[in-house]
């Protein structure tokens, strides 16, 4: 059987009717309308006047025509007609009426009345079970209006025999449709940086934009630190904040922070507020409120010279008390007046609670202990031309290039979150300036390349900051490996909220996993296909012959544009752009280093631009625009270890749970046992790897070398609990008639009373103690009752316990 070619083409693009008649072809109508009814007329006339001509004869002779009064053959004709008599008599044989006279006028008209009703008759098109297609070139002019800005590929093409062409038509990608955002999904070697972000880098830097790059892959040249030398080899500005390196220039974290506004702005920002509520939120208001206090006390206190991150730091680890302290006797009076109802609020709260306040805000800054990144976060004064003036940039006549290059050893497992955090405040603070004192817009489009976007953590009110910064001419590329990743950092709805603001969606199907191939196989759409059954049979014949009988039936169906099953098999080197306005576009993007020496890779035709680029090496590039602003960073005096600070503090908290202290029988240390489920593992990872605490069935033990950490007065606090181990045991053993009292003792005659920091216990029950423990406790009378009265070393939360 031959083969046969068929092609389908699309009718429509949707089940629409056509465009409302015109007035000329209603017109025509209306004429073709009387036109027919005065047809009828005529072929009426015609009819009687043939009949008249052949009948008035008759009708003289036998004199009907004086009968009916008739004057002329017409006017006879027609009295005769409808005369029962004289048509009974008269109009037979030869001269009956001759009807198909008046055919030829009526169908005329009616003719021409078919042509007016087919010109102004409503149809319907017809539609495709699918519309969804590739684009093709001529799909793409939407993408050409306006500056052109941006790279996403170059045009799938196939030659005659279905082989892919060599990549050469740059898929056009203007600036408005850049500026609202772009976002790349694709697995680990998929290619984001080599074949997406490089050929973007480049882009800009010859095309005169602005760019901020986050690099996590830094120090590594051959990453997004290529971009370091595309713009000095274009002449541009260049500027580095490299913080755990010797030499960095300076991004002041703290900026702002010295209004109320600002500081509650740095604290929204590392403390959000959630959409919706969960059962810590009394606890997350206050430590935002505590933040703020800390951040706006400090950047106004005159003995501090540069509010810094570290310096926050420190004074978080001196410990609820010390901060109250230093609130309640801030230099300035307008911090002690604003202050002074959160230090009430925060003077009332449990031990337990201000201590575990505490640590969960030096968890935040705890990086921030690290010399080289105190001193790139800090405005030292005299050194001003080490610090990145981002507005300043901002408003400049020239593009520039901020390079943040941060390693990932740094900030894995989520620390260094408040880092980039801060940064990405200062950047969109510099922003929403510079863009309102040029008119709501910036000199140059600038674009923001947020690599591996879930290492940020939670960025507040990141749906609004999208929208808004549309209109100013920022334009955020945002990297994933799945959506699984935003999902784990903002929850789903929030997350697919914010992924709706995004217009581009730049995908390599070959590298998404099951859940998002089948999301994007969705939402590229449905085609139509030709679906081709085939049947054979026959049948025997009354000759003995068998008859054979083939059918083949073509019919059109629904199939995804790109299913699953495909997106496996699709060449590695090829992508699909998703975009407002154009059928979804298959492009090339041939990683950047290509330049045809590697076999198997399609060249890149800018690989020999690159190459020209590249002869200033990213590395000395960097320590050239380094040593523009810094010659070296300022050595911070040694002092006490964060983490030391930390663990002291951690031991306390620890020990406020009431849990079970002994000492350790083979080695010197404690063994602290029976912890609650809800202390959680913050920093015992660090802990464990310090040597300060092991391991131990239930618990912990607490190390010489942890002994030492926690200081004389931790390794107290220890010995003091493992004596009075048996002590809470018995608390916790008549618990349900123990008496919580904040002043005198309670009339009624109770086993235990609690009472702030003293414990009392009645003598009978307090025998039930080992010596050790009884030593600890006074015998004291109180109206004729005897007590052993215990001064708490360590204010457990008994009542819980």
């Amino acid at each position: 059987m031959a083969k046969r070619r068929i092609q389908v083409k699309p009718v429509g693009q949707a089940p629409v009717l056509e465009r409302k008649p015109g007035l000329l072809a209603r017109l025509f109508f209306f004429v073709s309308g009387l036109a027919f009814f005065a047809s009828l007329g005529l072929g009426v006339y015609l009819i009687f006047q043939d009949l008249g001509r052949r009948v008035w004869p008759v009708l003289a002779e036998s004199g009907w025509a004086r009968h009916l009064q008739a004057r002329e053959p017409l006017e006879g004709a027609i009295k005769c007609f409808f005369n029962s008599g004289c048509s009974k008599v008269v109009l037979r044989g030869p001269y009956e009426p001759n009807y198909f006279l008046g055919l030829y006028p009526v169908a005329g008209g009616l003719l021409l009345l078919a042509v007016g009703a087919r010109l102004v008759t409503v149809r319907g098109t017809t539609k495709l079970p699918g519309t969804a297609k590739w684009a093709e070139e001529k799909d793409l002019e939407p993408l050409k209006r306006g500056r052109q800005s941006g790279y996403v590929g170059f045009l799938w093409e196939t030659t005659p025999e279905g082989k892919p062409k060599p990549p050469k038509k740059l898929v056009p990608f203007s600036e408005s449709v850049r500026n609202g955002h772009m976002a790349v999904i694709a697995g680990p070697g998929a290619g984001k940086t080599s074949a997406f972000f490089q050929p973007n880098l480049f882009k800009d830097a010859r095309d005169g934009n602005s760019a901020i790059v986050f690099d996590f892959k830094y120090p590594d040249p051959t990453g997004l630190g290529e971009a370091l030398s595309y713009y000095h080899a274009h002449g541009h500005g260049v500027y580095v904040f490299t913080p755990f390196d010797p030499m960095s220039m300076v991004l002041p974290l703290l900026e702002g922070g010295e209004t109320r506004e600002g500081a509650l702005d740095i604290a929204e920002m590392l403390v959000p507020k959630r959409r919706m509520e969960g059962p810590d939120e009394f606890y997350r208001n206050l430590e935002r409120a505590l933040l703020t206090v800390l951040i706006y006390a400090i950047s106004n206190d005159p003995e501090v010279e540069a509010p810094s991150p570290r310096i926050l730091l420190r004074r978080i680890l001196e410990g609820p008390e010390k901060i109250k302290n230093y609130i309640s006797s801030h230099p300035r009076a307008e911090v002690r007046e604003w202050a002074r109802s959160f230090v009430e609020q925060i003077s009332g709260m449990a031990r337990d609670k201000q201590v575990g306040m505490t640590m969960g805000l030096a968890s935040r800054f705890i990086l921030f202990d690290n010399p080289r990144l105190s001193a790139a976060t800090t405005r030292t004064p005299g050194a001003e031309e080490a610090v990145i003036d981002l507005k300043r940039l901002l408003q400049g006549e020239k593009p520039f290039l901020l390079y943040i290059g941060i390693p990932q050893a740094e900030i894995q497992g989520g620390k260094g979150q408040t880092l980039l955090q801060l940064v990405k405040r200062l950047i969109d603070r510099a922003i929403l300036q510079a863009a309102h004192e040029n008119g709501g817009k910036l000199k140059h489009h600038l674009a923001v390349y947020l690599d591996e976007f879930p290492n940020f953590g939670y960025l507040p009110n990141m749906t609004e900051m999208l929208a808004t910064m549309r209109s100013r001419r920022v334009s955020y590329l945002i990297s994933l490996q799945d959506r699984a990743q935003g999902y784990a950092v903002y929850g789903k709805e929030e997350f697919d909220a914010m992924f709706g603001t995004i217009q581009t969606i730049v995908a390599w199907p070959s590298r998404l996993d099951s859940i998002d191939a089948q999301w994007f196989s969705e939402l590229l759409g449905k085609t139509t296909a030709l679906e081709r059954s085939y049947a054979e049979g026959g049948q025997v014949t009354g000759f003995g012959l068998f008859e054979r009988r083939v059918q083949e039936t073509l019919r059109e169906v629904e199939r995804s544009l790109l299913t699953v099953d495909e997106m496996q098999t699709f060449p590695p080197e090829e992508a699909v752009v998703v975009t407002p306005g154009v059928s979804p576009i298959r492009v090339i993007m041939p990683f950047f280093f290509a330049d045809g020496k590697q076999k198997g890779l399609v060249p890149h035709p800018w690989a020999k631009e690159r190459a020209k680029a590249l002869r200033y090496d990213p590395n000395l590039v960097l320590q050239y625009a380094t040593l523009q602003g810094v010659v070296e960073s300022p050595v911070l005096p040694q002092r006490e270890d964060a983490y030391e600070a930390l663990f002291a503090t951690w031991v306390e908290r620890v020990l406020a749970t009431a849990p079970k202290v002994a000492k350790a029988k083979e080695r010197k240390g404690y063994e602290i046992t029976k912890l609650p489920k809800d202390l959680g593992e913050d920093f015992v990872d660090e802990w464990k790897s310090r040597g300060w605490i092991e391991a131990i069935p239930g618990g912990y033990l607490i190390t010489e070398r942890g002994l030492k950490v926690a200081g004389p007065q931790g390794e107290h606090l220890l010995e003091w609990m493992a004596k009075a181990d048996s002590l809470f045991h018995l608390v916790r053993k008549n618990k349900d008639k123990a008496v919580v009292s904040a002043g005198e003792l309670p009339s009624e005659e109770a086993p235990v009373v609690i009472q702030k920091s003293t414990l009392w216990v009645r003598e009978e029950l307090a025998k039930e103690l080992p010596p050790e423990a009884l030593a600890l406790g006074e015998r004291k009378e109180v109206g004729g009752v005897a007590y052993y009265v215990f001064r708490l070393e360590v204010v457990p939360v008994l009542a819980r316990s």
